[in-house]
């Protein structure tokens, strides 16, 4: 049985998609529990091995339904979730519907610089996307 602590490990494939037709990112850490640093480094390995061979920064949609980090990995895993953004998406939305988690995201990227744009509901979360798309066409 596969135990919490790997959950993101179980299909990495099908947790990260590039939707070509979109010209979207697709991440998807829901019911992912980080716990060591070690997990942050393989999330980093699989995220920049479905993102690099892109050659260009994407708009990305990130799931954070039922996902957490233990206090230990929590700022490693804020710090990773910045670098790959600022490397490798255009635009970044991020919802949850948890309040808790949306709001400690939301300060702990405002204190590294970087906007937060975590939603409630992926609905919002590609509401913005788009819009910000919309913006940067205009």
């Amino acid at each position: 049985m596969q135990s919490r602590r790997d959950a993101f490990l179980v299909v990495p494939e099908a947790r990260f998609y590039f939707d070509a037709v979109q010209d979207i990112f697709f991440a998807d850490f829901s019911g992912c529990v980080v716990r060591h640093l070690e997990n942050v480094e393989q999330l980093r390995a699989s995220l920049l091995e479905r993102l690099a061979p892109l050659g260009k920064k994407v708009p990305a949609i990130v799931n954070y339904e039922g996902f957490s980090v233990s206090p230990d990995a929590w700022d490693a895993y804020v710090d990773m979730a910045r670098e790959v953004a600022q490397a490798h998406y255009s635009s970044v939305s991020r919802y949850t519907g948890g309040a808790f988690l949306r709001a400690r995201l939301g300060r702990a990227f405002q204190q590294r610089g970087t906007a937060a744009h975590v939603f409630g509901t992926e609905q919002d979360a590609r509401k913005f996307l788009c819009c910000t798309r919309q913006g940067a066409a205009a």
